[in-house]
């Protein structure tokens, strides 16, 4: 079980005190030590403070190596205390940030839609769901191509597709059928991208997708009336230009007449 952070603190955040203290107890082992075993003949003191220079140096370089390690240790605890606390910071605001994008990516306006590189769908969003009429288990896992891009437009699909993952350009937009649950073709403008792992290979393809069937059947309808327009000035002016001709022949007539009657 991992230790909390604020054990590790509290075991670990004096280790240069206990340096010094190991260190002090050291010398008065090693006095005792001496003062018992092997130098008996000199009083506690003689012990404690040694005439010898070989003797005190020993000592005094055991105490300072205790008491550097004591401080070394203290360096690198805090060093990985440190190294913690960021990952954990960084983890808490990738944490957020991924709840952020998942919410984005649930609640926008518009489909969004994952694929990977063999065309099988890797994630969907709620508003893609409801154009499909399908729940997100239904769609994840199984190839887009083959169950909801028409059989008059798949193969240009996968062109487009392909196109996309080689890196050639003119592919960022297109605009395609889908088919429904229940059928019926809803036509969607794609806007397409690639997502790339942290060492640049492709690993899917994105795309923001708006159902635009709305927009089309009233664009077909308005360019249908505009044309029938059209149609009707051309059959008004033909008609005008008729009736003109009409006048002036039967004015010709009526001057002919005229002329034969005096």
């Amino acid at each position: 079980m991992q230790m909390p952070l604020k054990n590790v603190n509290h075991i670990f955040g004096r280790l240069s005190l206990t340096g010094f203290i190991l260190a002090f107890l050291f010398w008065f082992i090693e006095t005792f030590a001496h003062y018992f075993f092997f130098d008996p003949a000199k009083d506690l003191l003689e012990n404690l403070f040694p005439s010898d220079p070989n003797e005190f140096w020993m000592r005094l370089v055991a105490i300072l190596l205790i008491i550097g390690f004591g401080f070394y240790t203290q360096n690198i605890i805090t060093r990985l205390r440190t190294t913690k606390e960021d990952l954990l910071r960084s983890e808490r605001h990738y944490r957020r940030e991924k709840e952020l994008a998942e919410t984005y990516f649930e609640m926008a306006g518009v489909i969004f839609l994952v694929l990977k590189p063999d065309g099988t769908v890797a994630s969907i969003n709620k508003k893609g769901c409801e154009v499909l009429g399908c729940d997100e288990g239904r769609v994840k896992g199984i190839n887009w191509f083959e169950n909801y891009i028409p059989d008059e437009k798949r193969e240009e699909s996968r062109e487009c597709f392909r196109g996309l993952f080689s890196g050639e350009r003119g592919f960022e937009y297109a605009e395609c059928a889908v088919i429904t649950k229940g059928g019926s073709e809803r036509v969607v403008a794609w806007h397409n991208a690639l997502l790339r792992d942290s060492s640049g290979n492709i690993v899917a393809a994105i795309s923001s997708g708006e159902d635009i069937t709305d927009r089309k059947t009233a664009e077909e309808a308005l360019r249908e009336r505009v044309d029938e327009l059209e149609r009707f000035r051309k059959a008004t002016v033909e008609r005008e230009f008729r009736i003109k001709e009409l006048k002036d022949q039967v004015a010709a007539l009526e001057k002919l007449l005229g002329r034969k009657a005096s």
